[in-house]
């Protein structure tokens, strides 16, 4: 923070719509915060709990706790009261540093709700549902701070007694060794887990990121994937700051006003799902709108018109948070044929290893098996569990994805369990998807499979047609059975206009409406 300060100090870091932070001002800003930490009583290893949307607070708070070698743990915005006090209580959080509302959600009532005592208490927290939990400090929007909350201008007011010095010297001890944050999955299927990263692995990898995209002093940056997850942390906030780059942030995504701000701040790498390029060029006026400064992401081509080519000889790369990023790199050249559905070769730093799921040896190369990666940048550990339950004893990470490795490109085939198993057979999602993906008319598409009294399980898909396209269940189902054995074509079929992808608050896709569509389908 200090080097992009005095290098970049009046350049934008971080833009909110119509609020803008310079890098100077949130140097400045995190720094009066982290002194406020400091004199609290927070250290290095200190485990701090933060919960904001993206945007400015969210930097400033971030870049505080974890300049003096505290752990940030970034709190899903989404989070009902019981998921809300889980996490705290697993994450064994000292402090919660909290906004007490945003859009329709009222953090503070929450607190109440799912904290029992927590009315009764002061400023000085004791509570056997959160033990360790001992602060709870809150940036306002216009409502009352209850007792048991102190609000942030007060509580960073603290930090006058502590000197520049006094912080310099506390962060001349921080080293790429200590943790840096623990990042909670998503926990769609399964309990979320709190993946430990180190300042090293995490600041190294996201950097390396950003340079691969060729982010710069000049570039800004759209990622709407929230900031409490990898990808909008990694992906989003630091892969850009740390190559001086402006991040630009929103409440939540809205057709018209979210091209507003891509026009006004001249966005230059647009990165989001599909689906929203497909409701941005909807608004009435978007062919009089003025993107020409947009040069790179996945949205980019997808609003200026312009072909993708074939996904499945398009290499995207793929990760996961416990690889902190990417953990394959995607290609700038599409595949040849014969790597069709390939995610990348490795990211620099990191060794995969295709292993039989029985036995655990590796498979010779063009054999499915579990994927197991090693590397600086896969996490330290599993908050709570012990290195021996989350490793293996060569070093690697055992990843619960099945794939394929040939000539060095690794092919994602589902995951443990996702395999659908129909009259005796398995077929892999993955497969099927590919060869759906290289139907012309084809955008994207959902593959699982349905219960049948009589097979076990069918295969079942749901198929995002281009509106141009002229496609049919039956046009589809020919082309499949050119490419794939007959009982892996899809005996439910449903054909889906882009819009009509049923999303969730995240913004992510909700495979469990689809499977719900495809239920209905089937009768």
């Amino acid at each position: 923070m200090r080097w992009l300060s005095q290098h970049h100090g009046g350049s934008k870091m971080v833009i909110e719509e119509d609020r803008v932070a310079t890098f100077g001002e949130v140097d400045r800003a995190s720094a009066d915060l982290a002194k406020a930490l400091l004199s609290s009583g927070v250290g290095k290893g200190s485990r701090i709990a933060f919960l904001f949307p993206n945007g400015i607070d969210f930097a400033k708070v971030f870049f505080a706790i974890t300049r003096i070698g505290a752990i940030a743990i970034p709190v899903n915005t989404f989070y009902k009261a019981p998921e809300l006090v889980w996490q705290l209580n697993h994450c064994d959080a000292q402090m919660l540093i909290t906004i007490d509302r945003f859009l329709h959600n009222d953090y503070l009532a929450r607190l109440d709700e799912g904290l029992v005592g927590l009315a009764g208490q002061g400023d000085e927290i004791l509570l056997e549902s959160t033990p360790y939990l001992r602060k709870v400090v809150v940036r306002t929007t216009g409502g009352q701070v209850p007792a048991w909350a102190e609000e942030i201008e007060a509580f960073t007011s603290l930090g006058a007694s502590v000197s520049d010095s006094m912080l310099c010297a506390v962060e001349s001890t921080v080293v790429p060794a200590d943790q840096l944050c623990v990042l909670y999955t998503s926990g769609s299927s399964a309990t979320p887990k709190g993946v430990v990263h180190s300042h090293g692995a995490l600041l190294r990898r996201t950097a390396s990121v950003g340079a691969d995209f060729g982010i710069g002093p000049e570039d800004i940056v759209y990622n709407p994937s929230p900031f409490f997850w990898t990808g909008g942390l990694s992906n989003g906030l630091l892969s850009t700051v740390l190559n001086a780059g402006a991040v630009m942030t929103e409440e939540r995504f809205d057709a018209p006003r979210t091209l507003d701000q891509l026009e006004k701040h001249r966005v230059t790498v647009a990165v989001g799902w599909p689906h929203f390029a497909a409701s941005l060029r909807a608004v009435p006026d978007f062919s009089k709108r003025d993107l020409s400064a947009l040069r790179g992401g996945i949205l980019t081509p997808l609003l200026l018109g312009n072909e993708l080519g074939d996904p499945g000889l398009t290499a995207t790369g793929i990760g996961m948070t416990e690889s902190v990023a990417q953990h394959t790199y995607g290609e700038k050249e599409p595949l040849p044929e014969s790597l069709r559905g390939a995610y990348g070769r490795p990211a620099p730093g990191i060794e995969q290893m295709i292993v039989d799921v029985d036995t655990g040896l590796a498979v010779p190369d063009g054999q499915e098996g579990e994927l197991c990666i090693r590397g600086y940048s896969v996490m330290q550990g599993y908050y709570k569990k012990e290195r021996e339950e989350t490793f293996r004893a060569d070093g690697f990470f055992a990843t619960g994805d099945l794939g394929v490795i040939r000539d060095g490109f690794y092919f994602f085939t589902g995951r443990r369990g996702d395999m659908v198993k129909t009259g005796g057979a398995n077929v892999s999602p993955a497969e099927v998807r590919n060869a759906m993906l290289g139907i012309e008319g084809v955008q994207e598409c959902f593959i699982s499979g349905l219960p049948d009294p009589d097979k076990g399980e069918v295969v079942a898909a749901a198929v995002v047609v281009h509106p141009q396209a002229d496609l049919t269940a039956e046009t589809v189902r020919s082309e499949l059975k050119a490419v794939l054995s007959s009982f892996k074509v899809p005996q439910v079929l449903k054909l889906m206009h882009p819009s009509d992808i049923p999303m969730l608050p995240t913004d992510k896709v909700d495979r469990r409406a689809i499977i719900g569509l495809l239920q209905q389908q089937a009768g």
